[in-house]
């Protein structure tokens, strides 16, 4: 019987673990150069990573999942409520929680740093906050151009109360009687006013309302004072006439 070689010795290289076929052999090197790139990766996330949390903190309870850092702390509750909180050395310095008080309208609440609420949206939409206010800078402006008469445009839109949708699917929820204006309505008359959405749901920038009633009553205002006026000299002229006649 002839005698065999293995393959690796007629090529000449050294045996591997994968046996005679040439294939086999190249696959290998392929293989072992892929595992020794995974082992530089996972070298390179073990001295990276704890540089970047070494001032964070995690701490898992049965009822609160919490991230601390030097800034403040996550907090989720077991109940679902998200929890943040900011420090400023010793002292809080407020938060916002994901829970209003009515366990009913779950939303979002914003507190100050005695922890009263200064923010709250309620789960129905209703926002309740100390103040607002609107940037209105004039160096934030351009094209500045004064308004005139705007009586006429808004004999043209109509003020309305109505119920919303939403309230009809609760039974046990009374209704409320919303006033307002329909956004389709006064797109008509101030196209910029109102907002689409994506889905074609229409909203009205109630703020910029103010300053177009703000003209009309001062237009309805110079209406009035020029009338008083002409009363005022008829009524001179009445006098004057009654002088004469009982002259």
């Amino acid at each position: 019987m002839p005698k065999r070689h293995c393959c690796f010795q007629i090529i000449n290289v050294k045996p591997s673990p994968v046996g005679c076929n040439p294939w086999g052999f190249k696959l290998y090197k392929v293989m072992k150069k892929l595992v020794l790139l995974l082992l530089q990766i996972i070298l390179l996330f073990l001295v990276l990573i704890p540089s970047q949390l070494k001032a964070q903190e995690v701490e898992v309870t049965d009822d609160v999942v919490r991230l601390k850092n030097g800034n403040g702390f996550l907090s989720l509750l077991g109940g679902g409520d998200l929890l943040y909180q900011q420090n400023s050395t010793s002292n809080w310095i407020g938060g916002i929680v994901s829970k209003v008080s009515n366990d009913t309208q779950r939303g979002l609440t914003v507190v100050d740093n005695s922890w009263n609420s200064v923010f709250k949206v309620f789960g129905d939409g209703t926002v309740t906050v100390n103040g607002v206010a609107v940037h209105s800078d004039s160096t934030l402006k351009e094209d500045i151009i004064t308004m005139d008469n705007q009586i006429d445009k808004l004999k043209k839109i109509n003020g309305v109360t109505y119920h919303l949708k939403r309230d009809k699917a609760n039974d046990s929820k009374k209704k409320k009687t919303h006033y307002g204006f329909l956004a389709q309505d006064v797109e008509k008359i101030y196209p910029d006013m109102v907002f689409t959405n994506d889905s074609g749901v229409k909203s009205i920038f109630y703020t910029e309302l103010i300053p177009v009633l703000l003209e009309a009553v001062k237009t309805q205002q110079a209406e009035i004072e020029s009338q008083n006026k002409q009363l005022i000299e008829i009524e001179k002229r009445l006098a004057k006439l009654e002088l004469m006649k009982s002259k």
